[in-house]
């Protein structure tokens, strides 16, 4: 883990980890107590280490692990441009240019 780095711009020939570029599967798939992602605009975000610093609390945040979190983000964040520096460090990647914005099979799947 590397800090400073530049995130790759979309629409650079890179495909897989790499770029930062998930499946709605693989960001469902961190959404226990160690392994938090969640997604806001398209963009993933690795929220792990920050649900013990968010100032929400633990909880609120911790319910859209695996999940789109953007209606919620924007509702309970009037000042984006303050709270988005905090994101920033926290971004990942993006969803994959082939998935839905929001995942819309999160409530049928049995798994």
């Amino acid at each position: 883990m590397g800090g400073g780095g530049q995130l790759t711009e979309p629409g650079e020939p890179i495909s897989g980890r790499a770029a930062g570029v998930y499946t709605w599967e693989e960001v469902q798939s961190h959404c226990n107590r160690n392994d938090k992602w969640l997604v806001i605009d398209r963009k993933v975000y690795n929220i792990t280490q920050w649900t013990k610093r968010h100032p929400g609390g633990i909880r609120v945040i911790s319910h859209y692990a695996g999940e789109d979190a953007t209606e919620a983000f924007t509702a309970f964040h009037p000042d984006l441009k303050f709270v988005k520096k905090f994101l920033k460090p926290l971004q990942i990647g993006e969803l994959a240019a082939t998935e839905p914005s929001q995942d819309r099979n999160k409530n049928v799947s049995s798994l």
